[in-house]
């Protein structure tokens, strides 16, 4: 593999693209949401350094279920959320 960074905001994984790549998280927060049918974004899930992302598709060849995207969220604020 290969060390990328990622700006906020920045797409990592695309929902609906073929992906055969993981991503291990070292550091910073992504969110993986997926666009509902009437258009708005659903947030899935907030992963953080030390996780894994895309591995569910990329071990299935299949086409991810959500969006991976750098957010701008520290892990305090996504608890005072209640994310």
């Amino acid at each position: 593999g290969s060390l990328v960074h990622y700006q906020e905001g920045e797409r990592i994984i695309l929902e609906g693209d073929a992906s055969t790549h993981v991503v291990l998280l070292l550091d910073g927060l992504v969110k993986i949401t997926a666009e509902t049918p009437g258009g708005v974004e659903a947030l899935l899930a907030v992963r953080s350094g030390g996780d894994v992302v895309g591995e569910l598709a990329a071990l299935d060849e299949a086409m991810p279920a959500g969006a991976v995207q750098g957010t701008r969220y520290s892990a305090e604020g996504m608890k005072r959320l209640g994310i």
